[in-house]
């Protein structure tokens, strides 16, 4: 265990160093490494060690935390010399708990902000549309998961105490589907997801959502969302107005929210895709052509942080042209990368370094120095938001050095949370299966194509025959079994993986084998099948259901659980369908099964 003592630490994070020490094993020890914490003139971190005397000079004082990890790293040496660049002013981290229907709970984003403490974070949001509780609206969030006003505050407290800015993620047009259904606000709506521009009753939702919101952060700083609204002006609004170009309505939306936000003194960012989708001749925000014209410029609020999403392209080039277009609309640009686990059971960290390694070099060279790192969960998350912590990891690497090595990250993750990267590995592999996709750079996500599809009426069989699937998923589920036991801080986490891997080793293959059989009109193999593999794929998919919940329900809020029990329950229905029409095809009672 090190023992250290801080010299110098700020009053507001004694707190977050206690729980950092713990976490880390650290002693707070008078005798121990006295650790001198000083300002560094420019924008560097320098951890120099000589005998017992160890000094940190950091550009600002969050960065104690990462100094830390690195002190970690090289404690057994007499002396060493550290020195970083803080090629960013911002580091955040946002996590998506609406489109997910998976909120992290306190305690998990507790324990997310710890390490990314560590990492060098300064910075975190949690993207809620209509998660939260909002004072005289109780259908907002309605059977949602909902941060309560005193959970908001209690994480606001705690990131002040690790040196993070937390800053409410609200939605204020598009991606309220799951509020605009409500009766109460049905009547917003120009379409199912959109609010209706002009109508002075959403701007009168939006200011008590920007009131309440912001009332629970120290920040003053809001982010606005206004993305992804595809269908603006083509509902009610169209049946009220007529045809107006999209682009006109969100700028006189825009200011209409932004009068509100200046009412409360923030400082507010919104993403920046509606502004690319309305100057593209094609409607698309990955429309890498487009050309903005002054008037565009001028449109866009003095105050306001445009921020440019972009997860998807593999080359420094393609950055600096769309980051270049969103500078012209303004110096204040911040860009979205991302650590991936989007609609999979599984994560896609190859991509995140194919991406985050351009997007976050082009950067560097045009000036940007405010990244936020977000973790999505589009159509109901069934990962775990931890298996993305290699692909922030390597955020905060390439924020802090020019250009890391992978042997760099991975050996930071270690420091950092303590677990080893060949355990991020394994779970990347549950959606890679070398022979088929190899380390699938097209986020391929065969852990959802292979639990949730039909054992009869397979949609992705045709697109997976020839191939066998089977040896890949058993070792890995030994693999992720051994996972579990070498990191019991994340047992029910790495034993929800093995139980995907064994429920995917036995079902992978079984439609073609259906298939095959059935149509050779071979009743042995049918009833191997029937006796043999259907209830053995029936009873891995119990154990896989029983070890889903046990780990949701420690990371997440409880609701939202339900759209995967319903999730589960068909999967296992379909088996128990399939057993029974198969012991009628085989007992003579049916003449053909239509489904194979």
């Amino acid at each position: 265990m090190l023992h250290l003592y801080l010299d110098g630490l700020p009053a507001h994070l004694e707190s977050g160093i206690a729980d950092f020490f713990a976490m880390h094993h650290i002693k707070e020890d008078k005798n121990g490494l006295c650790v001198h914490i000083e300002k560094s003139e420019d924008n560097t971190i320098t951890v120099e060690k000589n005998g017992r005397d160890i000094v940190c000079r950091l550009e600002r004082p969050y960065q104690i935390f990462r100094a830390l990890t690195l002190i970690l790293e090289n404690a057994e040496k007499a002396a060493f010399c550290l020195q970083e660049k803080s090629h960013l002013k911002t580091l955040a981290a946002m996590f998506d708990g609406s489109q997910a229907s998976s909120l992290m709970t306190v305690e998990s984003c507790k324990k997310m902000m710890l390490y990314l403490a560590g990492m060098g974070y300064n910075m975190v949001m949690l993207y809620c549309e209509d998660c939260f509780e909002l004072e005289g609206e109780p259908y907002w969030g309605n059977m949602r998961p909902r941060y309560t006003k005193a959970d908001f505050r209690a994480l606001d407290d705690y990131a002040y105490a690790l040196g993070i800015e937390m800053i409410p993620c609200i939605q204020t047009l598009a991606h309220l589907t799951d509020a605009l259904k409500r009766l109460p606000y049905k009547p917003l709506a120009d379409t199912t997801s959109v609010m209706m521009v002009g109508d002075e009753r959403v701007y009168e939702l939006i200011e008590k959502i920007i009131a309440g919101v912001s009332s629970c952060f120290r920040s003053k700083r809001i982010h606005i969302g206004m993305d992804e609204a595809w269908d603006l002006g083509f509902g009610n609004y169209y049946k009220k107005n007529g045809y107006v170009p999209s682009g006109e309505i969100i700028k006189q939306h825009l200011l209409r929210v932004n009068e509100i936000i200046k009412k409360y003194g923030l400082s507010p960012m919104m993403w920046s895709d509606m502004f690319f989708r309305a100057r593209s001749k094609t409607r698309s925000n990955k429309d890498y052509t487009v050309e903005f014209l002054p008037e565009d410029k001028e449109s866009i609020p003095d105050n306001m942080y445009l921020v440019y999403w972009d997860y998807y392209q593999n080359d420094k080039a393609g950055y600096d042209n769309m980051l270049g277009k969103n500078l012209y609309l303004t110096e204040k640009t911040i860009f979205a990368g991302c650590a991936r686990n989007v609609r999979t059971f599984a994560s896609h960290n190859e991509k995140t370094f194919v991406t985050a390694t351009a997007a976050l070099a082009s950067c560097k060279d045009l000036g940007v120095r405010e990244v936020i790192a977000t973790v999505w969960g589009d159509d109901h998350r069934e990962s775990s938001t931890f298996a993305t912590l290699l692909g922030l990891q390597l955020f905060g690497e390439l924020a802090y050095r020019d250009e890391p090595t992978r042997e760099a990250v991975r050996a930071r993750l270690k420091t950092c949370t303590g677990l080893d990267a060949t355990v991020f590995d394994h779970i990347d592999a549950l959606d890679a299966c070398p022979a088929y996709n190899g380390n699938n750079p097209d986020n391929v996500s065969l852990t959802r194509a292979f639990i949730w599809q039909d054992p009869m009426m397979g949609l992705f069989d045709k697109d997976t025959e020839g191939y066998d699937f089977s040896a890949h998923y058993e070792a890995l589920a030994e693999k992720l079994r051994e996972d579990a036991a070498a990191h019991p801080t994340y047992e029910k986490m790495l034993l929800f993986y093995h139980h995907v891997a064994s429920v995917i080793a036995i079902k992978a293959n079984l439609g073609h084998k259906l298939y095959a059989a059935y149509t050779a009109k071979d009743r042995a193999a049918l009833q191997a099948l029937l006796t043999g593999e259907l209830p053995k794929l029936y009873k891995a998919l119990q154990a896989l259901r029983l070890a889903h919940r046990a780990h949701f329900f420690e990371e997440y809020k409880p609701i939202g659980w339900e759209i995967l029990d319903i999730r589960y329950g068909g999967a296992l229905m379909r088996v128990d369908t399939t057993i029974a029409r198969l012991t009628d095809y085989l007992d003579g009672r049916i003449a053909a099964i239509e489904e194979l």
